[in-house]
Protein backbone atom coordinates (compact mmCIF):
# COMPACT_ATOMS: atom_id res chain seq x y z
CA UNK A 1 0.00 0.00 0.00
CA UNK A 2 1.64 3.57 -0.87
CA UNK A 3 1.37 5.75 1.92
CA UNK A 4 0.13 9.34 0.40
CA UNK A 5 3.00 12.41 0.96
CA UNK A 6 1.00 14.30 3.61
CA UNK A 7 0.73 11.05 5.62
CA UNK A 8 4.31 10.50 5.35
CA UNK A 9 5.24 14.34 6.42
CA UNK A 10 2.90 13.84 8.98
CA UNK A 11 4.59 10.46 10.61
CA UNK A 12 8.12 12.04 10.00
CA UNK A 13 7.08 15.19 12.04
CA UNK A 14 4.97 13.06 14.80
CA UNK A 15 8.41 11.03 15.04
CA UNK A 16 10.49 14.41 15.16
CA UNK A 17 7.91 15.68 18.01
CA UNK A 18 8.04 12.70 20.05
CA UNK A 19 12.04 12.33 20.01
CA UNK A 20 12.58 15.71 20.73
CA UNK A 21 10.27 15.48 23.89
CA UNK A 22 12.25 12.41 24.75
CA UNK A 23 15.31 14.28 24.92
CA UNK A 24 13.74 17.38 26.99
CA UNK A 25 12.35 15.42 29.38
CA UNK A 26 15.94 13.75 29.72
CA UNK A 27 17.71 16.98 29.88
CA UNK A 28 15.14 18.67 32.25
CA UNK A 29 15.42 15.34 34.66
CA UNK A 30 19.54 15.98 34.41
CA UNK A 31 18.79 19.23 35.77
CA UNK A 32 16.67 18.20 38.81
CA UNK A 33 18.21 15.00 39.70
CA UNK A 34 19.24 14.84 43.12
CA UNK A 35 16.68 16.62 45.04
CA UNK A 36 13.79 15.30 47.25
CA UNK A 37 13.98 12.05 46.89
CA UNK A 38 13.01 11.35 50.61
CA UNK A 39 12.18 13.38 53.82
CA UNK A 40 15.70 12.48 54.82
CA UNK A 41 16.86 14.10 51.67
CA UNK A 42 15.31 17.53 52.96
CA UNK A 43 16.51 16.80 56.22
CA UNK A 44 20.48 16.70 55.27
CA UNK A 45 20.15 19.81 53.44
CA UNK A 46 17.98 21.72 55.46
CA UNK A 47 20.87 20.70 58.10
CA UNK A 48 23.95 21.05 55.81
CA UNK A 49 22.51 25.09 55.00
CA UNK A 50 21.93 25.46 58.41
CA UNK A 51 25.08 24.59 59.87
CA UNK A 52 27.19 24.67 57.00
CA UNK A 53 28.62 21.12 57.32
CA UNK A 54 27.85 18.10 59.39
CA UNK A 55 28.51 14.51 59.37
CA UNK A 56 26.06 11.65 59.01
CA UNK A 57 25.53 10.99 62.63
CA UNK A 58 24.97 14.02 63.50
CA UNK A 59 22.61 14.61 60.75
CA UNK A 60 20.94 11.17 62.44
CA UNK A 61 20.90 12.26 65.71
CA UNK A 62 19.88 16.29 65.24
CA UNK A 63 16.12 14.47 63.55
CA UNK A 64 16.22 11.68 65.59
CA UNK A 65 16.44 9.49 62.30
CA UNK A 66 18.34 6.43 61.77
CA UNK A 67 21.74 6.82 60.05
CA UNK A 68 21.63 4.42 57.17
CA UNK A 69 18.86 6.54 55.46
CA UNK A 70 20.96 9.76 56.03
CA UNK A 71 23.82 8.05 54.85
CA UNK A 72 22.12 6.78 51.58
CA UNK A 73 20.93 10.30 50.34
CA UNK A 74 24.49 11.97 51.29
CA UNK A 75 26.01 9.40 48.96
CA UNK A 76 23.32 10.21 46.43
CA UNK A 77 23.68 13.70 46.77
CA UNK A 78 27.22 13.70 46.73
CA UNK A 79 27.39 11.56 43.07
CA UNK A 80 24.96 14.09 41.79
CA UNK A 81 26.93 16.89 42.77
CA UNK A 82 24.63 18.93 45.59
CA UNK A 83 26.89 18.45 48.48
CA UNK A 84 31.17 17.74 48.66
CA UNK A 85 32.65 15.35 50.97
CA UNK A 86 35.99 15.14 52.89
CA UNK A 87 37.46 12.39 55.25
CA UNK A 88 38.37 13.66 58.63
CA UNK A 89 39.79 10.74 60.14
CA UNK A 90 37.43 7.90 60.22
CA UNK A 91 34.13 10.40 59.58
CA UNK A 92 32.89 12.33 56.33
CA UNK A 93 31.99 15.29 56.39
CA UNK A 94 29.54 16.97 54.42
CA UNK A 95 28.73 20.45 53.01
CA UNK A 96 26.97 22.10 49.86
CA UNK A 97 28.92 22.24 46.77
CA UNK A 98 29.10 26.02 46.17
CA UNK A 99 29.77 24.94 42.65
CA UNK A 100 26.77 23.27 41.95
CA UNK A 101 25.29 25.30 39.67
CA UNK A 102 21.45 26.27 41.13
CA UNK A 103 22.93 26.39 44.57
CA UNK A 104 21.35 29.98 44.89
CA UNK A 105 17.86 29.03 44.04
CA UNK A 106 18.62 25.63 46.11
CA UNK A 107 19.28 27.56 49.25
CA UNK A 108 16.19 29.85 48.74
CA UNK A 109 14.10 26.71 48.69
CA UNK A 110 15.64 25.71 51.52
CA UNK A 111 15.45 28.81 53.56
CA UNK A 112 11.86 28.93 52.02
CA UNK A 113 11.14 25.31 53.68
CA UNK A 114 12.45 26.46 57.05
CA UNK A 115 10.74 29.32 57.22
CA UNK A 116 7.19 27.61 56.78
CA UNK A 117 8.09 24.76 58.44
CA UNK A 118 6.53 24.43 62.05
CA UNK A 119 8.64 24.99 65.55
CA UNK A 120 10.57 21.89 66.99
CA UNK A 121 8.78 20.96 70.39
Amino acid sequence: MKVPCTNRWFVCTTVWFILTMCWYKEWLMFILKGLQRAKSQENALVYLMLRGEGYARAIASFYAMPVNPIQKQLARLEEDGVIVSEPIGRVRNYRLNPRYPFIEPLTQLLKAAVAASPPRA
